[in-house]
């Protein structure tokens, strides 16, 4: 029983200590600023690329151009002017290019 009694006794000098508290005065736009704090916080800092302007949008076009050169240059290079090319290169490097040798047999 005299547990009973000392719960109660408890339980009723929480609730008057409850009572007795006063309301917390704080400005209106309190809960505005932390929210803003908070975000401000939560949002990674950007740092600015060597390469930002490189946008997809970019990077489209300059896939497209890079294709296209890559294309010419290989129409170009690849007509029936090899022998013109593998001359002109062993004459600048000075070396004698016969028309039965094998460039690829070592032995």
């Amino acid at each position: 029983m005299k547990d009973k009694e000392k719960i109660q006794s408890r339980v009723d000098q929480t609730l008057d200590v409850s009572s007795q508290m006063k309301e917390v005065r704080i400005s209106p736009f309190f809960k505005e600023k932390v929210l803003r704090r908070l975000n401000e916080k939560a949002e990674p800092e950007t740092q600015t690329l060597v390469l930002a302007w490189f946008r997809p949008e970019y990077q489209l076009a300059a896939l497209i151009c890079i294709i296209i050169v890559n294309a010419y240059l290989l129409l170009k290079y690849s007509e029936n002017n090899y022998s013109e090319n593998l001359e002109s290169f062993a004459w600048t490097y000075g070396i004698e290019v016969g028309e039965d040798e094998n460039y690829y047999d070592w032995n």
